[in-house]
């Protein structure tokens, strides 16, 4: 028996070595791309290529061949099968970023044209940029110029400002990349800011409190979601909140806390947040902003129609972090304007 034992644990002591396909990135300049180039026409601000210091980090459509057998396809993965698309951003995941060394780095987008096993590629925007040590989003938001940079830790703070059951918390950072037509970026400052239900849901305090409806138990909420619904009528929505300070051309909020008020009494904690932007530097009524100093453009992509007091509403998701990325022309055709979201966290 003892000899058996011993066999048995002789036998296990070879070893399976588990290979991650990953980088260490100490000292490593981590970047993002985010397009936010106006355009006239749709087709022109799609890349189908995209070229950091020469490293192709993105050739969309693209079929590439196996250099061993011609007759067959190389499966093309992960970010290189995305184009980088109008108001979009690469990495196309969810809080990735490319590696290089701190430096130079020179970025080159390609429209393409042909077949995707035959495309032909034509440079449309070549710019260089110093990079330092760290994570930076790169926002192209002019043709003819470098992106503008934007910084963020390594590391995202835990929040502590949950609350019971109906209150949690989305960040959003705000960005004014707007132009008022092409290559005159505008000269306004501009406040965004939110709204929200304060009440959509009876809670467990309401019950208590007594202003729930008489008979309603928070096991009536566990067994039936719709009867912790407040109905439309009897909502409350609350002021609007300044989202941040104002900003003006090129410049961001930073990160900003958004209440998430959950509209059913266990819910994964997504829910509609109102938004809309007030101009509070350079504004004249009528011309760029309503009797209520609230935005007026064109809000529809492609512009088309009469100048309108701007306002807009996202998801909002307990926990995360997202960039609120404004751009467009206001009044300068297309494109109108309007806020794309990317997630950082």
């Amino acid at each position: 028996m003892i000899f058996t034992v011993a066999a048995l644990f002789s036998s296990c002591k070879e070893v399976n070595e588990i290979d991650y396909d990953a980088l260490p990135t100490g000292g490593k300049a981590l970047v993002q791309l985010h397009n936010s180039l106006p355009y006239t026409d749709a087709g022109d601000n799609v890349f189908a290529k995209v070229e950091l210091n020469d490293r192709v980090i993105s050739r969309g459509n693209v079929v590439a061949k196996d250099p061993d057998d011609p007759t067959k396809d190389i499966n093309i993965s992960g970010d290189e099968v995305y184009q980088l698309t109008t108001f979009n951003s690469l990495s196309s995941s969810l809080g990735r970023y490319y590696a290089f060394d701190p430096g130079v780095l020179t970025i080159k987008l390609y429209q393409g044209s042909g077949p995707s096993d035959n495309r032909t590629f034509t440079l449309k925007y070549e710019q260089s940029i110093t990079l330092q040590a760290g994570k930076q989003g790169l926002i192209l938001h002019d043709y003819s110029k470098p992106p503008i940079v934007v910084t963020e830790p390594d590391v995202f703070p835990t929040d502590g400002n949950m609350s019971k059951y109906s209150d949690t918390i989305q960040y959003v950072k705000f960005f004014n990349l707007m132009y008022e037509s092409a290559g005159v970026p505008t000269g306004l400052k501009l406040q965004y800011q939110y709204q929200y239900t304060i009440n959509p849901i009876w809670t467990e305090e309401d019950v208590e409190k007594g202003r729930a409806p008489a008979g309603l138990t928070t096991n009536d909420f566990l067994a039936n979601a719709a009867l912790a619904q407040i109905p439309t009528a009897q909502q409350k929505r609350s002021a609007w909140i300044n989202l941040g300070p104002s900003v003006g051309f090129g410049e961001n909020t930073g990160w900003q806390v958004v209440p998430v008020k959950r509209t059913a009494y266990l819910s994964q904690g997504s829910v509609r947040v109102d938004y809309r932007i007030v101009v509070t530097s350079g504004g004249v009524p009528g011309t760029n902003m309503n009797a209520d100093n609230v935005l007026l453009a064109r809000i529809t992509r492609p512009a088309t129609g009469a100048l309108t007091a701007y306002s807009d509403w996202w998801t909002a998701d307990t926990g995360r972090w997202r960039y609120h990325f404004f751009a467009g022309y206001r009044d300068g055709g297309a494109p109108g304007v309007g806020v794309a979201q990317y997630g950082q966290k």
